[in-house]
């Protein structure tokens, strides 16, 4: 077992960068994936709007194949398969195949790997994407050293041509964002809302998940009660919505500092991809 931290920022090369922009500039050429923005269908993002968001998409995705290589002997293969129709795709599984002592493996838990900006402090998903994919693993990463907004989706092509970083912040379950037994989110955002400020919830982190008896696991019914009441008595120092309203209908939320991100966890997802592959 590794005693020592993990490396979780890890170098994307020079190739390997190019490589997610040649992906994002042929998923675009052939429309092969929605050009929508994200909860809104009446608006089109333009064309290095949507290569941005595709290239920090994949290298993430080579960001948490290096984690994986340098932290437990385990890889698994970047896909950059292309599929002609955009309502055809992975259904969300972004390590179907990983790598074991050099054997290839089909690995069964629909894992989606999320690129993030620095400054996000919420995983979204969108109900649907849930209900849909039955995606049972969401990792999140962020770029380093790159500009974030609108520099970088005005002309991420500034950015091609050199050696990344990425930083991988943790993991969460399905479980973690929907109740297994009510299967309703633990915190639920309807289209129009905004996102609660994450400081205001910090008593409840850990009650959507933990069953040890020093903090233990609230139903679905008491995290609502304890949420409601959080809400309705504000406290002065904090403010307690952040951004501006959502597009998407129904989204799911986790604070991304509730990830799953401790050795700890990291053993877990090393045991859970020993155990479901094949």
């Amino acid at each position: 077992m590794k005693t020592s931290p993990f490396k979780v920022e890890l170098n994307i090369s020079r190739e390997e960068v190019n490589s997610c922009f040649d992906f994002a500039q042929e998923l675009y050429a052939l429309k092969a994936a929605s050009t929508k923005q994200f909860g809104r269908k009446d608006i089109i993002r333009n064309k290095n709007d949507f290569i941005a968001d595709h290239v920090i998409g994949k290298v993430v995705e080579y960001g948490f194949q290096h984690f994986l290589e340098e932290n437990f002997n385990i890889s698994f293969l970047v896909d950059f398969e292309i599929w002609n129709d955009p309502h055809i795709h992975d259904n969300g599984h972004d390590m179907s195949t990983i790598i074991v002592n050099k054997e290839k493996r089909t690995f069964q838990f629909k894992t989606d790997i999320k690129g993030s900006r620095s400054s996000s402090r919420w995983l979204l998903v969108e109900k649907q994407k849930i209900t849909d994919f039955g995606t049972q693993i969401y990792v999140i990463g962020i770029l380093k050293g790159i500009p974030e907004g609108k520099e970088f989706e005005e002309n991420p092509f500034k950015f091609i041509d050199h050696d990344w970083k990425v930083s991988i912040l943790g993991y969460a379950l399905n479980r973690d964002l929907v109740d297994p037994i009510t299967r309703r989110g633990w915190i639920e955002y309807k289209k129009g809302e905004r996102l609660y400020n994450p400081s205001i919830l910090k008593h409840l982190e850990g009650k959507n998940r933990s069953n040890n008896l020093t903090n233990k696991k609230y139903s679905h019914s008491e995290f609502q009660r304890e949420l409601l009441n959080i809400l309705k008595n504000p406290t002065r120092e904090t403010k307690q919505y952040i951004g501006g309203t959502l597009d998407a209908n129904i989204n799911y939320g986790l604070p991304i500092k509730w990830l799953r991100n401790s050795q700890e966890d990291w053993y877990k997802f090393e045991k859970i991809l020993h155990v479901y592959s094949d």
